[in-house]
């Protein structure tokens, strides 16, 4: 679930969250832990060395700091440490790429299907044409409804190319959406291929069989020329970012590059480990810095991985189900509408409802007819001396720092230092 934040938050306001950062990512890994106890071994250890050298005078271990382990210059890991910020970096921003990219075509899906309901209202308007256009917008959102709903799960074991990533469940809940029914949901089982494109097919000879209602028989083949190849282009262009969304969950950076990866990380966080023990004479500092730089590169890691794949239940995957309930309603929404703008007067130049049209005001500009609308607006706003009690704190902060910047009506009727 994504955690909505306010960027102009304080410093500390923000050190104090912990929902939706690297803190429960990084704590809840046995990685950590582990990191963390050899390096409490090592302190130990060097610790027992140095009072077993004071009790018994060993010589051979006494060195320039004392009788304690060899000291490990930190020029010798600052290589090591170098690449592997590097590569975590690189890491990082591919993942980075890779999150906005399928965000790009999850939103790109939204948008076809509002798209795909509007071209219907278009094509076949009125009241009568209602049950044609809920027949094919249902079945092109149960295609992204089964898309998102597949992602959700596990696409590298339940491949969706081989007809797998539904359950029961889900099968169910297409039904009581009232976007499926039984018998297209039996069908849809024994589809074994990826099955959002299939019920955007249908959606699509749907269309093709009522073109008739548009056009007369003998004038079928231009209507399909001009309309039908628009919904076939919308239909092509969700079948295609549904299968480019696939592809791209099952092939996330090579193995290798995630293995080496994690080798690298393993030694270059022992070395450091090795490397601030000698540093600092009390256990407790070289602790401290040990598990600050643990914490900063296995939490850069941590985040990576979790936006290599933001479908789930993850603070930092996408809001799915969001997504799915704006598309539904908006969906719905704009197919019922049916109000139509109609003037109130037959006389020529009069807008509807008593509306001034600015085509005819040859005496006053453009700038001049807005800042009028902006004061007429900032006046009726200055009336309300406090925030309305529904906002929260942040939300009344902004209020009143926007009712801070409304501009306030001139003395005089010179607007035009507005104009500029």
């Amino acid at each position: 679930m994504t955690v909505i934040y306010d960027p102009q938050s304080t410093l500390f306001r923000v050190l104090l969250k912990s929902k939706g950062t690297i803190l429960p990512l990084v704590i809840a890994k046995p990685t950590y832990w582990m990191l963390q106890i050899a390096q409490a071994i090592l302190i130990m250890y060097d610790h027992n060395l140095m009072e077993l050298c004071k009790e018994q005078g060993i010589k051979h271990l006494v060195y320039e700091h004392g009788c304690r382990l060899p000291p490990l210059d930190w020029s010798v890991v600052q290589l090591p440490a170098s690449l592997l910020v590097f590569f975590v970096v690189f890491y990082g921003g591919n993942c980075y790429s890779r999150f906005y990219e399928l965000w790009t075509h999850c939103t790109g899906l939204v948008n076809l299907t509002i798209e795909w309901a509007a071209r219907l209202d278009i094509v076949f308007p009125g009241k009568e044409n209602r049950e044609l256009k809920w027949q094919a917008a249902r079945l092109y959102m149960s295609g992204l409804t089964i898309l998102f709903n597949m992602l959700g799960g596990d696409v590298t074991t339940d491949d969706p190319f081989k007809g797998h990533g539904i359950d029961e469940h889900e099968y169910e809940e297409l039904q009581r959406l009232h976007l499926l029914t039984s018998d297209e949901v039996g069908a849809l089982r024994n589809y074994y291929g990826v099955k959002p494109l299939i019920v955007v097919k249908w959606a699509l000879a749907t269309i093709q069989d009522h073109m008739d209602i548009i056009a007369p028989l003998r004038d079928r083949d231009d209507t399909m020329a001009t309309y039908g190849d628009r919904f076939e282009g919308l239909a092509i262009d969700f079948q295609k970012r549904c299968v480019t969304i696939i592809m791209l969950i099952q092939q996330p950076v090579p193995f290798a590059y995630f293995h080496i990866l994690k080798v690298q990380t393993l030694i270059v966080l022992l070395l450091i480990g090795y490397s601030v023990s000698s540093v600092f004479d009390e256990w407790f500092f070289a602790s401290v810095a040990f598990g600050v730089i643990c914490f900063v590169l296995l939490g850069l890691q941590e985040i990576a991985v979790a936006m290599a794949d933001p479908f789930g239940d993850d603070d930092m995957d996408f809001e799915t189900r969001q997504l799915l309930e704006t598309t539904y309603i908006n969906v719905l929404s704009y197919l019922r509408e049916d109000f139509q703008v109609r003037s109130v007067s037959h006389v020529r130049h009069v807008p509807p409802n008593g509306l001034v049209n600015p085509l005819l005001l040859e005496g006053q500009s453009a700038s001049q007819l807005f800042c009028e609308a902006l004061f007429d607006s900032a006046k009726e706003e200055e009336a309300k001396e406090e925030p309305p009690p529904a906002f929260s704190k942040s939300q009344a902060t902004r209020w009143n720092r926007n009712r801070s910047r409304r501009p306030r009506p001139p003395a005089s009727d010179d607007l035009s230092y507005l104009a500029a």
